[in-house]
């Protein structure tokens, strides 16, 4: 089989590679939220309001029975994992793109998060994950006395 496209081994995205890299160091150095993988870190939005905290995590071609979420000490961490193709040796591949293998992320949301009031949905490769401010830590209106 003639190939004429580019061979696999010839990286395209070294400046995306770069980038996740700095973006990893930055946040270890920062604290807050880090992104610890084995193998690939899948991207995610992180929201706040009053109420609660709730995190998007895009998750496509993965079963659910491939996650796990946890929340301990004011960490909520997400890992799970994407399984490798089977081998095929009647095909030359010209780009792998897509992440394989494991994951983890794990994102420091404070003390102030109630652990009975983190939930999870996983609906269409979108996981999204709810978790509730403790009533003592949502802002409240302060009465001045005269």
């Amino acid at each position: 089989m003639a190939n004429t496209l580019v061979p696999m081994g010839w990286r395209v995205g070294r400046l995306d590679n770069v980038w996740s890299d700095m973006d990893r160091m930055m946040g270890a150095f920062l604290g807050g939220e880090s992104r610890e993988s084995v193998d690939w870190a899948p991207r995610l939005d992180l929201s706040e309001t009053e109420s609660h905290f709730e995190v998007h995590l895009d998750l496509p071609g993965i079963s659910k029975d491939d996650l796990e979420i946890e929340f301990h000490e004011g960490h909520l961490s997400i890992s799970g994992k994407r399984d490798e193709p089977t081998e095929e040796t009647d095909r030359s591949w010209h780009r792998v793109e897509r992440r394989r293998g494991s994951f983890r992320r794990v994102i420091r949301l404070g003390e102030e998060v109630e652990a009975d009031g983190v939930e999870a949905e996983y609906t269409d490769g979108v996981l999204k994950i709810v978790a509730a401010k403790a009533e003592k830590a949502r802002a409240r209106r302060i009465a001045l006395k005269s």
